[in-house]
């Protein structure tokens, strides 16, 4: 399969490109500097030109906080160029596949979040997330929109490379314990997505899924894991992690604190068990090392 990649040079669109050869795919990799997505017209002399099997988008607007002082930025990469992707996969007849994310919910349902269930974001950024998601679905039948959670890799900024980074400056830490999500590598990510790819011709499951990492944690408990895997390769300044609250670090954009995913869904439809992110983040940290 040809894929057409937008944001390649994203942590997920990096995966993409790293991994497809095991799945015997072909990449276009493109970023916003060889097609603006937010250009219906660019993203249809894209396709015209590289007459791909297959679209993933991997771009996204994910500054969570800075989202909330550039709303229209955000609904513009998140939203309009979501409805501009699909309108050109429906013209060219191709899938389109897309990334989305745990923050389209509140967190406050007890209960691990379905596919099914009401978007309830808390933030501009999940908001924006959201209404991508709702406008790929009334555009175009040929979707999967796979919903993650808290990604991460050796790519771009994420919360590993921070803690890694803050983990060699400072002697204490202090890290919010009460916000639950699954950490999820970007590289699960891309083989998800690239697996799902090889299945559609003979398995159209087309829809929405999520796929986080397991099991469940707090940032604190995962920043913990982060120092523990790294101290195996490399001493750390740090020598104490504090545990605190959601209220004591605010941040511009509010966090849902319990966006709990069920993952049953992939599983049954694509045979796509969630990923350890124990394993995955001590594959990263041990690749990161060398």
């Amino acid at each position: 399969m040809k894929i057409l990649i937008t944001g390649a040079n994203g942590q997920v669109g990096q995966e993409l490109r790293l991994h497809a050869s095991q799945f015997s795919h072909q990449t276009i990799a493109t970023d916003h500097q060889n097609i603006d997505i937010c250009n219906k017209n660019a993203i249809e002399s894209s396709i015209q030109e590289h007459k791909p099997d297959i679209l993933i988008n991997a771009a996204a607007y994910t500054a969570v906080d800075q989202a909330e002082s550039e709303p229209e930025k955000a609904f513009q990469i998140n939203a309009d160029a979501c409805l501009y992707l699909a309108q050109a996969c429906k013209k060219a007849n191709i899938p389109l596949l897309h990334i989305s994310t745990d923050y389209v919910f509140d967190g406050k349902q007890e209960e691990p979040y379905l596919e099914a269930d009401q978007t309830t974001p808390l933030n501009v950024y999940g908001a924006s997330k959201a209404k991508g998601e709702e406008l790929i679905r009334q555009t175009w039948d040929q979707h999967i929109i796979l919903r993650t959670a808290w990604v991460f890799s050796q790519h771009g900024q994420n919360f590993v490379k921070s803690m890694l980074r803050l983990g060699h400056q400072h002697p204490e830490l202090s890290i919010v314990a009460d916000q639950h999500g699954g950490p999820t590598a970007a590289s699960d990510i891309a083989k998800a997505l690239l697996n799902i790819t090889s299945q559609l011709q003979h398995n159209p499951a087309w829809g929405t899924y999520h796929y986080c990492g397991s099991p469940l944690t707090t940032w604190h408990d995962f920043a913990t894991q982060v120092f523990t895997c790294t101290k195996e390769y490399s001493p750390l300044k740090l020598q104490h992690i504090h545990a605190i609250t959601t209220s004591s670090y605010p941040t511009p954009a509010q966090r849902p604190l319990h966006a709990h995913m069920d993952c049953s869904k992939i599983k049954h439809s694509f045979d796509l068990a969630q990923p350890n992110w124990h394993d995955s983040l001590r594959d990263l940290i041990k690749e990161m090392s060398r």
